[in-house]
């Protein structure tokens, strides 16, 4: 991973930052908001829209208060969905990246001499053709993005610290980043 001048970096994590209140008042994309609506023409344009090979950032938001997906009878934590995923283009806005996605989570756990370690539990996978219907049906603040649903499957992290990042592997190989975020798991009441 290229490192950026001090000054460039910055700008570049508190762009999206700046527009996260934005964001969050334009709301998130919602797991509804994506393909399948009853407007077949938008869905049809948006799952044509074109790609872009230059993804230079990712930019991940959860819901703040309950990013959970839950199992049937609302015992268990079966997932979690990012509310809004962008993979950010060469001119900072979202776009539909030519590439994978790869959303991945660590459990956190005391180590030794009191130093905690992230192990990676989990990862998922969205080539181009996957991540389709995933895509917003409109273009937000920050452009193009997705709202991504991520079951856990048999994986039960109930009451641990996990941390999530998303991954966006170019076609070029380059691996571009988000940040890590943090969350606590509900214990489960099964």
């Amino acid at each position: 991973m290229a490192m950026m001048p001090a000054k460039s970096g910055i700008r570049a994590v508190l762009l999206p930052l700046a527009a996260a209140g934005a964001l969050l008042a334009a709301g998130c994309v919602q797991p509804d908001q994506g393909l399948g609506g009853p407007d077949g023409a938008i869905v049809d344009a948006v799952a044509r829209m074109p790609t872009e090979p230059n993804v230079v950032s990712v930019v991940a938001f959860y819901k703040s208060t309950a990013p959970w997906l839950w199992n049937a009878d609302r015992t268990r934590v079966s997932g979690i969905y990012v509310s809004a995923l962008y993979l950010l283009g060469p001119k900072g806005l979202g776009v539909f990246g030519d590439g994978v996605i790869r959303p991945r989570m660590f459990v956190v756990e005391p180590g030794k001499e009191g130093k905690r370690h992230a192990t990676q539990v989990k990862e998922w996978t969205f080539n181009v053709k996957e991540a389709i219907p995933f895509r917003a049906k409109e273009k937000r603040t920050l452009g193009w993005g997705y709202g991504i649903l991520l079951p856990f499957g048999d994986l039960d992290v109930s009451g641990r610290e996990i941390q999530m990042v998303v991954c966006f592997e170019r076609a070029d190989g380059r691996l571009v980043t988000s940040s890590k975020q943090t969350f606590l798991v509900p214990k489960s009441t099964e």
